[in-house]
């Protein structure tokens, strides 16, 4: 796929990763914006293939089986493999330097997809140009890779490891006389949160430098040692945070000030985090909402409209 095509499928995904000065930073940040950066490309150009807005790609027929019990295959199954290869390629394209920061960036660019698993390559598709493809970019990435990573172990991916059947009833007032089925993306606010659990525990590395014929190659390796190592799942980083509390246009941080927080949470969006030490103002504030709901048949729902008071904690 070209950068005008897939500029076209992902433009805010495109301009982030080809565009943005922050990503050249090595924080656990720009560790998380490049994982979920290169899961949206997958997920864009997968989601483009099925709606048939791409000419070079469409649905999946490589991964269907016989149907279950009740149910018939039917509608567009998505085809994320031919979206994970897409967004390999594209994503890590500038990551071929043999320094710490492609090495950096070439793991958490395929940390935010999935690897591709042998069971998931079914007969069909061994003999297929994009499965062929998809094996040969993995093969380059795991070349290229210079981090230090524990033993290889099964584990679940993002994308194509949460594929999931999505189903519809056909039949006279949805009597589900037939259904159709067809695989489907996980929604991507999922993807974000298995992410961000990423984020949380990412490993921070330190960089090491040796020859090799090509000249001098830096590599990452765990900086503590008494910790686990990561894993090609995990995120990692090699430099520390910069301060968020303040406004800061260089880091694009615009500080913690006014922010809503959580007062009864000890988490990040807890107050006493989230304010930095600052402390914390309280207001009242009305809303009106719906309440009392009523189904009437058939077939509509009438709702009396509430005033309600809740107290809102902002950073001072």
């Amino acid at each position: 796929m070209s950068l005008q095509g897939l500029c076209c499928s992902a433009p805010s995904l495109c301009f982030l990763i080809t565009a943005d000065d922050r990503m050249e930073k090595t924080t656990r940040e720009s560790a998380f914006v490049h994982a979920i950066a290169s899961a949206g490309v997958a997920f864009a150009v997968t989601r483009s293939c099925a709606e048939g807005t791409s000419t070079m790609c469409g649905c999946d027929s490589h991964h269907k089986g016989p149907p279950g019990e009740g149910w018939k295959w039917g509608g567009c199954s998505e085809d994320a493999e031919f979206g994970v290869l897409v967004s390999r390629e594209f994503a890590d394209a500038r990551e071929n330097r043999p320094d710490a920061r492609s090495a950096m960036n070439r793991h958490n660019n395929e940390a935010g997809r999935t690897r591709f698993h042998s069971h998931l390559l079914s007969a069909a598709a061994e003999g297929n140009s994009a499965a062929k493809y998809s094996r040969r970019i993995k093969a380059q990435h795991n070349n290229n890779t210079k981090v230090e990573l524990a033993p290889r172990q099964h584990s679940q991916g993002t994308i194509l490891d949460h594929m999931h059947l999505r189903c519809k009833c056909h039949g006279l007032s949805g009597s589900c006389e037939v259904k159709t089925c067809w695989w489907a993306q996980p929604d991507f606010r999922m993807l974000g949160d298995y992410l961000k659990d990423k984020y949380d525990s990412a490993s921070e590395m330190v960089v090491e430098k040796h020859r090799e014929s090509r000249g001098w190659v830096e590599t990452l390796r765990v900086k503590y040692a008494f910790f686990k190592h990561p894993t090609e799942r995990d995120l990692v980083y090699y430099e520390g945070s910069p301060n968020f509390c303040e406004p800061n246009t260089e880091t694009g941080s615009f500080g913690t000030r006014d922010r809503v927080c959580n007062v009864s949470s000890h988490g990040i969006e807890g107050c006493d985090l989230l304010c930095c030490g600052r402390g914390h103002n309280t207001r009242t504030e009305k809303r009106k909402e719906k309440c009392h709901c009523i189904f009437h048949w058939c077939c509509y729902v009438s709702c009396q409209e509430c005033v309600r008071v809740y107290d809102v904690h902002t950073c001072k």
